[in-house]
């Protein structure tokens, strides 16, 4: 038997082409690039998520502080008045 794809949940599927007529092996071949467009779509949703959480991420760590502001903004006063 000649492998094939896998299915969608993993588990490879075996089918021997030469036996099927052509308009069954058409099927099979749009089924297996449907199977694969779906799971290759899902994967890009989850990269999505990752990286705008990532971005979020990022912002956070390098916002300022209202604090901090509020510190620089004093440091500058006071070098101004030196």
């Amino acid at each position: 038997m000649d492998p094939g794809a896998s299915s969608g949940n993993g588990t490879p599927i075996y089918i021997r082409l030469r036996s099927l007529t052509r308009c069954v092996k058409c099927v099979i071949i749009q089924t297996m690039k449907k199977d694969f467009l779906d799971t290759v779509i899902e994967e890009q949703k989850i990269l999505d998520i990752g990286l705008k959480q990532s971005k979020a991420n990022k912002k956070e760590r390098t916002e300022k502080t209202l604090s901090e502001l509020l510190q620089e903004g004093f440091k500058e006063e006071q070098e101004q008045d030196d």
